[in-house]
């Protein structure tokens, strides 16, 4: 048996569908250290654009996770049978401690989700 892991990445509110998110961080207001958080962490993510979560994505995925807070989480993405949530704080405009917190957070879940479903 083949165990096969992939994923994908759209948010429930995305400021920039389309942009990457290096220049998503280069906006004037908006301060992230994802990029910086993920290279250091061995991935570049700079080039991935960011993507609009649509109900007629939910159909593709196993398990789709949110991290969005309750108050933005559509009730058809809440409703889906494939949804699961994840409470971690979202690190937007805080700073590049708190983001590495939340990524290690979230590789953790990955890690425990993986165990459960694989």
């Amino acid at each position: 048996m083949t165990n096969s892991t992939n994923a994908s990445s759209a948010g429930t509110r995305v400021e920039g569908a389309g942009d990457t998110l290096a220049e998503f961080g280069k906006r004037p207001g908006i301060k992230s250290f994802t990029v910086d958080v993920m290279r250091d962490a061995g991935f570049n993510i700079q080039d991935k654009v960011q993507t609009q979560l649509t109900k007629d994505m939910l159909t593709k995925y196993d398990v789709v996770v949110s991290m969005a807070a309750k108050q933005f989480t559509p009730t058809w993405l809440s409703s889906a049978p494939n949804y699961i949530y994840w409470k971690i704080p979202d690190p937007k405009g805080r700073s590049y401690e708190i983001t590495k917190h939340a990524k290690d957070a979230v590789e953790q879940k990955i890690h425990e989700l993986i165990k459960t479903k694989g």
